[in-house]
C-alpha cells in the first residue's frame, strides 16, 4: 500500500482508498486569489487525454466556463499540460490556470484562480510556482 505524505504526517492508505485530497491556500492580502492542488487517480490514457475529460467534465458542471488556451509545458521536471480558462461566479468574472502532471499514478492538478481584473498577478504566480516545484521521488 502506498504511503501518504503531508508536512505533519505520513501513513498508509488503507486498501481501497483512493487518494482525492485537497490542498488550498490562498494569500491574507490583496489581490484576492487561490491555489489549489487535487489528486485524482491516474488512467492509462494520454496525460492530454485525461486532460480533456476533466476539462469536459468541468465544463458541463460550470456553465459558461470557456477554455481559453492549451498547451504542454513541463513543471518539476515532468511533462504537464497547461489550461487557461475563464468564468463567472456571482457575476463576477474569474481567470484561471491549471497544470496538470502526472505523477506516480495519481493526476495532480494545481489551480491557481483569481479575478479576471488580476489576470497577470495571476500568470506570474504560475510562473514562480513553476519555477520552484520540486516533485518528492517515491
Amino acid at each position: 500500500m502506498p504511503i501518504y505524505h503531508t508536512d505533519e504526517i505520513s501513513f498508509e492508505v488503507p486498501e481501497g482508498f483512493d487518494d482525492r485530497s485537497l490542498t488550498v491556500l490562498s494569500p491574507t492580502g490583496e489581490p484576492a486569489i487561490s491555489l489549489v492542488i487535487t489528486r485524482e487517480p491516474r488512467t492509462d490514457a494520454p496525460l492530454a487525454t485525461q486532460v480533456s475529460q476533466v476539462l469536459e467534465a468541468m465544463l458541463k458542471q460550470v456553465p459558461g466556463s470557456k477554455v481559453t488556451g492549451q498547451r504542454e509545458r513541463t513543471m518539476g521536471g515532468l511533462a504537464a499540460r497547461e489550461v487557461r480558462t475563464t468564468t463567472a461566479a456571482n457575476k463576477i468574472l474569474l481567470y484561471a490556470r491549471q497544470v496538470f502532471v502526472s505523477y506516480y499514478g495519481t493526476l495532480l492538478t494545481m489551480t491557481v484562480t483569481t479575478k479576471r481584473a488580476h489576470q497577470s498577478f495571476c500568470d506570474r504566480a504560475v510562473e514562480s510556482l513553476a519555477d520552484s516545484i520540486k516533485f518528492r521521488k517515491r
